[in-house]
């Protein structure tokens, strides 16, 4: 059995439309009581997002976020998680999850 640290990966996103900041498939949250977490995957081949992965392969379903751009995201609000991607990613630049 492998602690969760052992299997943490760092992905890069980026939006397709340089206008836009990146959306993602998320829920839970602290509100929920949970971490927030992934409800679809997303790869190279597979993606129904508008969103790219620059680096990190896929995001599969039901992986959790730890950080996004070094902001330690752990009690933070699902709609607080998606302010901050937003913000981080507007106008087409990249984030690191």
């Amino acid at each position: 059995v492998k602690h969760w640290s052992q299997t943490s990966q760092e992905t890069i996103l980026i939006s397709n439309d340089n206008n836009h900041s990146i959306q993602l498939p998320l829920a839970g949250g602290a509100d929920n009581g949970q971490l927030v977490y992934f409800i679809e995957p997303i790869s190279l081949l597979k993606n129904k997002t508008s969103t790219t992965i620059l680096k990190g392969g896929k995001i599969d379903f039901d992986e959790i976020i730890l950080e996004i751009d070094q902001h330690k995201i752990a009690g933070y609000t699902l709609a607080d998680v998606q302010l901050l991607i937003e913000t981080l990613s507007i106008n087409g630049k990249q984030i690191k999850l």
